[in-house]
């Protein structure tokens, strides 16, 4: 009778002991085959040269884009704020301000640019899907959007986004500090000096 009962005990532990190890081993092989697809889609994945050229053509021209919309907007945004001085004591918060709202613009612009070339290659199912997922890259919130023939082009997208927002912010900061050096109410020096002139004159 004891000999049946330790035969049984023996049985039931090494059944447990099968179970244990079965359900610890479970996890690991469910883990490992998660990370044997993932892996198995990046060795899919291979950088093509048409990749690396239109993200190079598209952020290049991104970047000259930008550098000249923001040259003309800084220097039309300091010449009107001298001009309106004269005249309307007070305006330049409201040129700094359109001036900011005319970049933002301008970075729309450039998202519009890549969301063209998005919908031109079938990379996104429709024009708004195209301009937000390139909105999201291009300000760097997320990525993932684009196929996987185009996945490099997340990155560059990025690229492009940082390096602008870089310059905007520079553009915006030196016309802040010009903004802050010209008097309130005063005329321009030119002005005065003319006025000097005149009264010489007579």
């Amino acid at each position: 009778m004891q000999a049946r009962i330790g035969v049984h005990c023996a049985v039931r532990w090494t059944n447990t002991v099968r179970v244990s190890n079965n359900a610890a081993a479970m996890p690991a092989t469910r883990v490992e085959g998660r990370l044997y697809e993932f892996l198995q889609r990046d060795l899919e994945y291979v950088i093509r040269v048409e990749e690396i050229l239109w993200g190079s053509v598209l952020l290049a021209i991104t970047l000259i884009i930008h550098a000249l919309g923001v040259y003309r907007i800084v220097r039309t945004s300091a010449g009107v704020t001298v001009w309106a001085e004269a005249r309307l004591p007070g305006l330049r918060a409201a040129v700094f301000v359109l001036t900011i709202l005319s970049i933002v613009v301008l970075h729309l612009i450039e998202v519009l640019l890549w969301a063209m070339f998005f919908t031109w290659k079938d990379a996104q199912p429709n024009a708004s899907s195209a301009f937000y997922n390139a909105l999201v890259n291009y300000t760097t919130l997320g990525a993932g959007y684009l196929p996987i023939r185009w996945r490099l082009l997340e990155g560059m997208l990025g690229m492009a986004g940082l390096l602008c927002f870089a310059f905007s912010t520079s553009a915006v900061l030196a016309l802040a500090q010009r903004l802050v050096q010209l008097p309130f109410g005063d005329r321009p020096a030119t002005d005065a000096h003319d006025g000097r002139s005149d009264s010489r004159a007579n």
